[in-house]
């Protein structure tokens, strides 16, 4: 069978979105104990922007155009403050790609700074957002796949309908990265990286095609020398679900294009 390189080295547009969680549990965006909290000058980094720098690098290469849509979630946007579960991060109203991960690191700043965080955590607008793209690269042979970053502070209020969501998805071109920050214990995340069982909606009993999720945790990979497992692990799943995609559509690699550098 053809290899995820194969599909690389056929021009396969792999495109990479971003979902940031502005739910008020993450602690006042000006307290320095806060998820969220961004300290003066740049002198560290928040887990968010650690999430976003270390994870965005591990996957942005593999985006040939590098602009990437960033979505928010969880926050009451100016000026009427009304919560939305999916919102344009960089606070372009008609455009929400950013350039590169610095304009990502620049929008998520500037996005903290701008909205007030809120809540529940509701993951299923967001998937829900990113899979009607994917269904638009659905028709004729199209080589394009999504990968769906997810970074969230801990438990979502809304796991039957994300449930539904990914069972829906899993029959569209994408997968699924949800990266925990913060202290919390993430159970419902390893129900939904259903390694053990597929996932199954309780709306319609329909059972997942193929596993689209891996969570990992960022407290997993503190410390210098962590970077190389932590590229590891939010890989270590994607080259099977593509490749699994494309060959249950019947869909080839495309004769090599140019060498990739990997």
């Amino acid at each position: 069978p053809p290899s995820f390189i194969d599909y690389l080295k056929g021009g396969l547009e792999i495109n990479l979105t971003l979902a940031i969680d502005f739910t008020a549990s993450n602690g006042n965006s000006k307290d320095p104990s806060s998820l969220h909290y961004i300290s003066p000058g740049g002198r560290g980094l928040n887990q968010y922007e650690e999430a976003i720098l270390a994870v965005g690098n591990v996957l942005a290469p593999y985006d040939t155009d590098q602009l990437f849509p960033v979505f928010g979630y969880g926050a009451a946007l100016p000026p009427d403050n009304v919560t939305s579960h999916c919102f344009h991060a960089n606070g372009n109203p008609t455009d929400p790609y950013c350039r590169g991960v610095e304009e990502v690191i620049r929008a998520y700043q500037q996005c903290v700074r701008t909205v007030k965080l809120s809540g529940p955590t509701l993951f299923a607008p967001i998937i829900n957002r990113v899979a009607s793209v994917a269904q638009g690269h659905t028709s004729g042979a199209q080589n394009k796949y999504t990968i769906l970053l997810i970074i969230t502070d801990g438990a979502i209020m809304d796991i039957h309908d994300t449930i539904h969501s990914l069972v829906l998805a899993s029959k569209l071109p994408i997968s699924v990265v949800i990266v925990g920050v913060g202290q919390e214990v993430f159970d419902s995340m390893s129900v939904l990286d259903a390694d053990e069982v597929k996932l199954q909606s309780c709306r319609t009993s329909e059972c997942a095609q193929r596993d689209i999720v891996q969570f990992v945790r960022m407290r997993d990979y503190q410390g210098a020398a962590s970077g190389p497992r932590l590229a590891r692990d939010v890989l270590a799943e994607i080259p099977e679900q593509l490749v699994g995609y494309f060959m249950s559509k019947g869909i080839k690699p495309n004769p090599p294009r140019q060498s990739i550098v990997i």
